[in-house]
């Protein structure tokens, strides 16, 4: 008996499915332990930060802090960190009303009032200013700081900057063209504008519109994604960064903090040494969810986990993705891109006018064109099957095309945190 996280249910797989040879695709149980208590975490990240005077001293002489955190669809221990946050800044003389938070939203959508008061808890809802950031405000709102050595032009919110003090709190995950979410991302694209956004993903691309070298999960190295971002994240240069860690139930398992470039690069290469599995070759079928809720809130959060399981899939193999999309694809943009009868055609109009969520689209159609997708979620079952997905209404119908399709000795790997942990492949070929 096996059960996935739904959304913020539980659902069993089938037994049809734990007949099959395999294998689970996660960390070491051996490794983990329940959590340190969350504040004994957060004093002895502020008292050892990472290449960063401590924490009294970064903020000191201010006049407005500015914190900037994820929104809904990016879990960070947000509700559990501010509330000592901000305690810190009343010990060190700073009153509330000289503290705002920044949803740094990028280009997804507002967030409701009650998402916000679920991910600032009730007292600093109340007691704190919030706001959403909005990357399609008027050029006004924005300040230019200057253009990347990629043409990047830097637009920047111009509330944020009118702080004298800027502090990131984010979470560390994988990002399947960023390597790693967190850190320089809290502003770009954070608190970017939507077009500093899309010359920032554009990275992604080639001139022929493939994939280029280096954009992965879980690498930075060479990554030019993630180098744009860092060199406009310089122009900003926040004052401090917390970098959270979670568990696969979303407990705060560690906090790394001081620079902002710095403490996330360590914070990176940690996550990466506990939240990574080697496997030894290709998979015939691989059955992955997103984790559950928010990490499946939609679709385009949940192409994460698809992404992880795309990359142990054999060539024409079959991934079952479960993950229930309660708030639908993620942007309307996203399926205005899926109406192209070929993906070089996509492409072509991608090259010419870049929008984000047609690079989702890119890769959810090229997964799709390489291995059999199916997909149980609350998804209309048309807007399923634009993505050239096959809809499953339950688990029953994947087991069914599972036996049609594939032996009864198929490799079969389950990943029940698909987006939270990295594959990596020991014998590549197939």
């Amino acid at each position: 008996m096996m059960f996935i996280n739904f959304g913020k249910e539980k659902i069993e797989l089938p037994q049809e499915i734990l007949d099959l040879p395999y294998v689970i695709v996660q960390t070491d149980p051996a490794t983990m332990s329940e959590p340190t208590p969350i504040d004994s975490l957060f004093y002895q990240a502020i008292s050892s930060p990472i290449h960063s005077p401590a924490f009294p001293e970064v903020v000191k002489g201010g006049k407005k802090i500015a914190i900037v955190v994820p929104d809904i669809t990016r879990p960070a221990g947000v509700s559990y960190l501010l509330p000592l946050i901000v305690d810190e800044l009343n010990s060190l003389g700073y009153t509330d009303e000289q503290i705002t938070i920044f949803f740094a939203l990028g280009i997804h959508r507002a967030q409701t009032e009650q998402e916000h008061k679920d991910l600032l808890g009730a007292e600093i809802f109340h007691r704190i200013r919030h706001i959403d950031h909005n990357a399609t405000a008027e050029q006004s709102s924005f300040v230019n700081l200057g253009t990347t050595n990629a043409e990047t032009p830097v637009l920047i919110n111009r509330s944020l900057l009118e702080h004298d003090r800027i502090i990131l709190l984010g979470s560390i995950t994988y990002h399947y063209f960023a390597g790693f979410g967190g850190g320089r991302k809290l502003i770009i694209p954070g608190m970017a504008s939507a077009e500093t956004c899309r010359a920032n993903h554009l990275l992604v691309l080639d001139e022929q519109g493939n994939r280029r070298p280096g954009v992965l999960p879980g690498n930075l190295n060479t990554n030019p994604v993630h180098l744009d971002m860092v060199e406009a994240t310089e122009l900003v240069a926040p004052h401090f960064c917390f970098n959270v860690i979670l568990d696969e139930h979303l407990r705060v398992e560690n906090i790394i903090a001081g620079h902002w470039l710095h403490s996330h690069l360590t914070a990176c290469q940690m996550f990466l040494n506990t939240h990574s599995c080697e496997v030894d070759s290709h998979f015939d079928v691989v059955v992955v969810s997103a984790g559950g809720f928010p990490r499946d809130i939609n679709f385009i959060q949940a192409h994460k986990a698809l992404e992880m399981a795309f990359t142990i899939v054999r060539p024409g193999g079959t991934i079952l993705l479960i993950a229930e999309c309660s708030d639908g694809v993620g942007h309307p943009e996203f399926l205005n891109w899926l109406d192209f009868p070929s993906l070089n055609e996509l492409v072509t109009v991608l090259r010419q006018n870049y929008q984000i969520y047609g690079q989702t689209a890119y890769a959810t159609l090229w997964k799709a064109s390489n291995a059999d997708v199916l997909l149980y979620s609350r998804l209309p079952e048309a807007t399923v099957r634009k993505m050239r997905i096959h809809p499953i209404n339950n688990l029953s119908e994947a087991v069914r095309f599972i036996r049609q399709k594939h032996s009864t000795q198929c490799r079969t790997a389950i990943m029940p945190y698909g987006a939270h942990i990295l594959p990596i492949l020991r014998h590549p070929s197939v």
